[in-house]
């Protein structure tokens, strides 16, 4: 039986993929910490993507499966410490996500992005 007489394996086989492809990118600074500089502005990518494309149920689902490979990924390496930059910056996604469903203009989108981030490092007390 191949894929076209099964839809949901197809179905399955996609969301699988959008996991594996949010843990990868979520996974870069725990598997490289400190190499990247500048590449972990992408993080939030992903989870922005997958919200926008697969509604807010499915997306959160992607999100939180990315982040649990990461969070095993960390376990595993012993790169534990290196879990904060993907936990900061994945929820970025969500907030540029909603921007993007109230139809908010980049600029607005951007500063509620620096609002979070912000209000994140002030809980962390690392500002």
């Amino acid at each position: 039986m191949d894929e076209r007489q099964r839809p949901g394996f197809a179905a399955s086989r996609d969301r699988l993929m959008a996991v594996l492809i949010t843990g990868a990118v979520l996974s870069l600074p725990v598997v490289l910490p400190g190499a990247l500089g500048g590449i972990h502005s992408l993080i939030p990518l992903p989870v922005f993507y997958y919200l926008l494309r697969d509604g807010r149920r499915q997306g959160a689902l992607i999100a939180a499966g990315g982040l649990l490979l990461t969070a095993a990924l960390a376990l595993a390496l012993g790169t534990g410490p290196y879990l904060l930059v993907p936990l900061g910056l994945a929820p970025l996604g969500y907030v540029l996500a909603q921007a993007a469903y109230r139809n908010e203009s980049p600029l607005r989108a951007g500063a509620a992005g620096v609002l979070f981030l912000l209000g994140l490092l002030l809980v962390l007390g690392l500002l």
